[in-house]
């Protein structure tokens, strides 16, 4: 009997097993690798440049922000509101004007300087109104620049942060759809949204984001609007842009998003404004505006429009703003003032027509072009660990990042069985 050869002599393998193995071995380093590099959040996609707007163009938009409006007669809307932000209650002029009277000692220190600038600029335009809601939203335009003087003196340099920045806008903004009393609009931080999918483009393997997750939104809550109440949960789900658990009672509909982050504000709001102007096309209303604010440059603040035009989302420059100038930030005011007014005429507008709504989604549902939710990716609040304190005893690691990842470990987990059981063969 000839003798056995090394191939099949127990507890050895032949060179092409040894070869396999090593095949198989190298493809899940390097698939491994693959998963490990793709963009999963929204975040980190709005820091790549290259990415982003390769992502822009799979969602159909067109990033850059036009400061040229179109002579068409939608845009005559977005005209309107940049004249509204420049007429003014007539007691701005004056820094004896007993509205005055209503603003914190601290702030008042400022009111001559205000005033001047306002009274001087040939761009402003004067009323007699006594509105009695806005001395008070003057006190909070002066807390932002008294706030904004504070933070930027030497000693306090490396103190800064991001919510220093935010805090104050964020009351502003809070103030401009609170103040009526109408509770028409509300604005809430921390908002996630839902991004539309690209899973039919070739993008889809570097980019995976399903959400993002804005500084903070005003929206509209259209009470009872048959369209919504009165239809599925999967038709529900696809008339929302919120990324949540379970439905909302009412529909929620995206007004405006705003992004304090220094270096990708920008397109973190452009994306909040994408998902927003999603929300508007699966209701058939493309020709509504959604709006955003970003920070840029340190102290500058920007409001854009974004709309379908020709199948395709396009950006347009409302004004820029500087927190550096009180009288910027009452024209800034002005301006979210006349937004929400045009979010009243949105609201009449839908509740008008929501019978055709109806029967139109009902014959023609709109299509699924949401981004399927991920649960395995690590989630956006918690992208960086450093964070969250360190306690005693405990990993650095947040708890949920800690799940993402061991899920991360476990995905290829069944090729490396298999290999290994090859090997011993």
């Amino acid at each position: 009997m000839p003798p056995k050869s090394a191939a099949s002599a127990p507890g050895s393998r032949s060179c092409s097993e040894r070869e396999n193995t090593i095949t198989n071995d190298a493809a899940s380093e390097t698939s491994a690798r693959s998963y490990k590099s793709r963009i999963t959040t929204a975040s980190k996609l709005a820091k790549k440049n290259p990415e982003f707007a390769d992502w822009a163009k799979a969602v159909k938009v067109d990033p850059a922000i036009k400061t040229n409006l179109p002579n068409d007669s939608k845009f005559g809307r977005i005209k309107k509101l940049q004249s509204d932000s420049k007429e003014l209650p007539g007691w701005l002029r004056d820094p004896e004007s007993k509205e005055f009277d209503r603003i914190p000692p601290v702030y008042q220190k400022w009111k001559n300087t205000l005033c001047s600038k306002l009274k001087d600029d040939p761009r402003y335009r004067f009323n007699e109104s006594k509105d009695l809601t806005v001395p008070f939203a003057i006190g909070l335009i002066l807390q932002v620049y008294y706030h904004d003087t504070k933070i930027k003196e030497s000693d306090r340099a490396a103190l800064k942060s991001e919510t220093d920045v935010r805090f104050s806008i964020d009351n502003l903004v809070m103030y401009s759809c609170d103040a009526d009393g109408d509770e028409l609009l509300v604005y809430s931080t921390e908002q996630k949204l839902k991004l539309p999918s690209i899973k039919s483009s070739q993008l889809s393997s570097q980019v995976d984001v399903s959400s993002t997750t804005a500084d903070g939104i005003i929206s509209l809550d259209l009470i009872q609007f048959k369209p919504y109440t009165l239809n599925f949960p999967q038709i529900q789900t696809l008339l929302s842009a919120l990324s949540t658990e379970s439905l909302t009672l009412n529909l929620i509909l995206v007004h405006f998003v705003a992004e304090y982050k220094h270096d990708e504000g920008e397109n973190q709001m452009k994306m909040g404004v994408v998902s927003a102007l999603y929300q508007k096309k699966m209701l058939g209303i493309e020709g509504q505006f959604v709006f955003g604010l970003f920070q840029f440059s340190g102290d500058g603040l920007a409001v854009v429009a974004g709309v379908w035009q020709d199948g395709k989302i396009q950006f347009y420059e409302v004004g820029t703003y500087t927190r550096q100038s009180p009288a910027s930030l009452v024209e800034l005011y002005f301006l979210l003032r006349a937004i929400k007014r045009l979010a009243a005429e949105y609201k009449t507008e839908l509740e008008k027509s929501s019978t055709e709504l109806m029967s139109r989604i009902k014959v023609n549902p709109p299509a699924d072009e949401w981004a399927a939710r991920e649960t395995d990716t690590v989630p956006e609040v918690l992208e960086d660990p450093s964070d969250e304190p360190q306690q005693a005893g405990r990993s650095n690691i947040p708890q949920r990042m800690s799940q993402a990842l061991s899920k991360l470990e476990q995905w290829d987990a069944n090729d490396r069985i298999n290999a290994y059981n090859k090997s011993v063969r």
